[in-house]
C-alpha cells in the first residue's frame, strides 16, 4: 500500500541526509588546509577590501540566506498541501480513497 512505498522514500532520505552530514568533517579539514596554505604563501597579498567593515560574515549570510530557505519552504509546503487538497476530490477518486470523515466539535 502506499505507506510500504512512503517508508521506503522516507528511508531512502533519511540515508541521503545522514550521507550529506557525513561530508562536513572532510570538508572542514579540506578547507583548513587550504586556509593555512594560502596564509602561509599569500599572506603579503591579503590586504583588506575597502569598506569590510559594511560585509557581512560567512556566518551571517548563510545565516540569512538558510533562513530564507526556511520561509521558502514552509511557504512552498503551504501552497502544495492547499493544492493537493483542492485536488483531493479527483485524486481520491483516482486512487480509490475514501475521503476522511470530517470529526464534528463536540459542545463543550
Amino acid at each position: 500500500m502506499s505507506t510500504t512505498i512512503l517508508d521506503r522514500v522516507v528511508e531512502v532520505q533519511d540515508q541521503v541526509i545522514d550521507g550529506f552530514g557525513q561530508v562536513k568533517t572532510p570538508a572542514v579539514n579540506a578547507t583548513e588546509t587550504a586556509t593555512k596554505f594560502v596564509q602561509e604563501r599569500a599572506e603579503v597579498a591579503l590586504r583588506p577590501v575597502p569598506m569590510a567593515e559594511k560585509l557581512p560574515t560567512p556566518e551571517e549570510l548563510l545565516n540569512a540566506q538558510f533562513d530564507f530557505a526556511g520561509k521558502l519552504l514552509d511557504t512552498s509546503k503551504d501552497v502544495a498541501l492547499a493544492v493537493a487538497k483542492a485536488a483531493a476530490p479527483v485524486t481520491n477518486k483516482w486512487l480509490d480513497r475514501k475521503p476522511k470523515p470530517v470529526r464534528s466539535k463536540k459542545a463543550a
